[in-house]
């Protein structure tokens, strides 16, 4: 934890205010990013409304930078640094941190999924890792389109992070493949809570009449006519301390898989 000083400022209340900026500038860097992306003006953003000290931080010229902040560490005296450059860091790491996210999601992509997988098998932690797999999302996604697709992946995303504990790690893998990592005592609870919610989640997505039946017809991957089934979920989950590896964990997590997803409807599976 860093200790920051302001010198010989003649702003002090300026100063102030942009520093507790500072401190919650990884969502600011974020949303610089977004908006940038979509072609549009920052500092437009809701999240910048009353905080004008923050865009004339940035658009002030060098000399009249708020002179120098002091950076210590315990006490100790560590360097000097401007304003401007500090918010500049932090808006880079986050930056390419957001690069790691999946857009649609916005949840770790697989670099940052292996990346959590290796430190959990590296130090042997009991933890559960669970792997979530819509059951029957081509057929769907083929007939409904990839928008309508989309919204059940971004509704299936919200389920988990509102089922697992606050702070848990949750990725997407891609395409209808999400993972999320918890305790091995929570697991099971875990599950249950995604399977219902998603289950009631699905009929909204269909048109009432494949609502109401039940199933929709389609085509399958050989291009035939064919009936399916409303989507389902498959959760199967593995304990990262029984394994040597990141492919040894995946390995037993996708043996599992095909287990639980030949099975009719919702269900999950979960190692001991």
């Amino acid at each position: 934890i860093f200790a920051v000083q302001s010198v010989n400022n003649p702003d002090v209340n300026l100063v102030v205010s942009i520093l507790a900026l500072v401190a919650n500038v990884a969502a600011v860097g974020y949303v610089i990013y977004r908006a940038k992306k979509l072609g549009v003006n920052p500092y437009t953003h809701e999240v910048f409304k009353g905080t004008r000290d923050y865009e004339q931080a940035m658009l002030r010229e060098d000399e009249k930078l708020y002179d120098f902040v002091v950076v210590t560490r315990e006490g100790r005296y560590l360097g000097v640094v401007t304003v401007k450059e500090l918010l500049e860091k932090s808006i880079e790491l986050e930056v390419a941190n957001a690069r790691q996210l999946n857009p649609l999601s916005e949840l770790p992509g697989n670099a940052l999924i292996d990346i959590e997988l290796e430190r959990m098998v590296r130090l042997g932690l009991s933890a559960c890792v669970l792997y979530f797999d819509i059951d029957n999302f081509k057929p769907y996604n083929d007939k409904y389109g990839f928008n309508n697709g989309d919204k059940v992946l971004k509704r299936l995303s919200s389920i988990i992070r509102e089922c697992v504990p606050e702070q848990s790690f949750v990725g997407h893998i891609g395409g209808d493949d999400f993972i999320a990592v918890c305790s091995c005592q929570q697991a099971a609870s875990i599950c249950q809570a995604c399977l219902k919610a998603f289950g009631q989640a699905v009929p909204a997505f269909y048109s009432p009449e494949d609502a109401a039946r039940g199933h929709m017809d389609g085509k399958n991957r050989a291009g035939e006519e064919e009936r399916f089934p409303l989507m389902s979920l498959s959760i199967v989950g593995v304990n990262a301390a029984h394994h040597q590896s990141v492919a040894d964990l995946a390995r037993a997590a996708a043996t599992l898989k095909k287990q639980c997803k030949s099975l009719p409807g919702s269900n999950y599976s979960l190692t001991s």
